[in-house]
């Protein structure tokens, strides 16, 4: 019997506080993934403000978005 895998993204801290843990994981892979690093200060403006524009604003680039959501949830499961 097959098992299918499912993938919970769960952004706003819904279903676990991972907050922390994110924003730290983030900022440990900015220089790794050429993005810019965030600051606990700008953290909730950047959460208001949507997926691209807070993408723009940190560097991230999309065709790294993949590898860089494997890392972190790699870590995330250590």
């Amino acid at each position: 019997m097959a098992r299918n895998a499912t993938v919970i993204f769960d952004f706003d801290g819904t279903l676990a506080n991972s907050v922390d843990l994110m924003f730290r994981l983030y900022n440990d892979h900015a220089e790794q993934f050429g993005y810019i690093p965030m600051k606990k200060e700008e953290f909730p403006e950047i959460r208001r403000m949507g997926y691209s524009k807070a993408m723009r604003l940190k560097k991230v680039k999309l065709r790294m978005l993949p590898k860089i959501i494997m890392t972190l949830g790699r870590e995330m499961r250590i």
